[in-house]
C-alpha cells in the first residue's frame, strides 16, 4: 500500500508564546487522489492546518508528511511549495496589473522552462478552466469568478500532486461559486491530484469523498461534534 498524500501526526500550532492554540493535536491521513473537505467556524484552525500541510509554516510540534516524506526534515520549504503544492486562496491573490497568462506563469519562473514554453503552458491551463479568451486581460478587469479560475490555473502551473483551497467560493455569489467548484473538480480529475478544501459552505462539501469538522483546533468526524 502506498503512503497517503498527506499525513499529520499530533499536529500542534501555537502563537504568541503559547497563549493562542490554533491546532491542538491533529492527526489525519488523506489518500492520494482524495477530495477531502474540512468544515468549521471561523477561527477553528482550518486555515492554519492548510498552511502547515502546504509548507507555508512549521508546526510548534507534531509532524506533517507529504508523500511519505517528513516536512520537518526539509530545509527548503520554498521548493516543496513550488513543485508539490498548489494553493487557491479565497481572495485569489492575483497581481492586478498582470494579465491572466502572466499570473499563471509566475510559479513557473522557478522551472527551467523558456519564456515561450511558460506562455504555452499558461495558455493551455487557462483553456482548461474556460478562460482562453481572457488570457490577455489584466486581472483588475476580471470578474470575481474569472479571477478565481485564473487562480486555479495558476495553482496547477507546476503540476502539483496536492491542491489546497482555502474558502475558494467565499468571495463570490452562489452561482459563481458552483461554477468555480465544477471547474476545480473537473481539473482535479484531469490531473489526478489530491484536493483538500476548507469551507463554510455545505454545497462545496457535498461532492467530497470525505468531510470532517474543525472545532477549537481539533479535527473530528461530524458524529463526534
Amino acid at each position: 500500500m502506498s503512503d497517503p498524500a498527506v499525513r499529520t501526526v499530533d499536529l500542534v500550532k501555537q502563537y504568541e508564546g503559547g497563549r493562542i492554540h490554533a491546532l491542538n493535536g491533529v492527526s489525519v491521513d488523506v489518500a492520494r487522489g482524495e477530495f477531502f473537505c474540512i468544515m468549521g467556524p471561523s477561527g477553528s484552525g482550518k486555515s492554519t492546518f492548510l498552511h502547515l500541510v502546504g509548507a507555508l509554516d512549521r508546526p510548534t510540534s507534531g509532524e506533517v508528511w507529504l508523500n511519505g516524506r517528513s516536512l520537518s526534515s526539509e530545509r527548503d520549504l520554498d521548493t516543496v511549495r513550488a513543485w508539490e503544492v498548489g494553493f487557491i486562496f479565497q481572495l485569489h491573490n492575483l497581481l492586478p496589473a498582470l494579465t491572466s497568462a502572466e499570473n499563471v506563469e509566475i510559479p513557473m519562473v522557478v522551472s527551467k522552462l523558456r519564456r515561450r514554453e511558460r506562455r504555452r503552458r499558461a495558455e493551455e491551463l487557462l483553456e482548461s478552466v474556460g478562460l482562453s479568451h481572457r488570457r490577455d486581460a489584466v486581472a483588475a478587469k476580471l470578474s470575481g469568478g474569472e479571477r478565481q479560475r485564473v487562480a486555479i490555473a495558476r495553482a496547477l502551473a507546476n503540476s502539483p500532486g496536492l491542491i489546497l483551497a482555502d474558502e475558494p467560493t467565499g468571495d463570490v455569489d452562489s452561482k459563481t461559486g458552483e461554477q468555480i467548484m465544477e471547474t476545480l473538480l473537473a481539473v482535479r480529475r484531469q490531473v489526478a491530484a489530491t484536493l483538500i478544501v476548507v469551507t463554510h459552505n455545505p454545497r462545496v462539501a457535498r461532492d467530497a469523498d470525505r468531510v470532517m469538522e474543525m472545532l477549537d483546533g481539533r479535527l473530528r468526524s461530524s458524529g463526534q461534534l
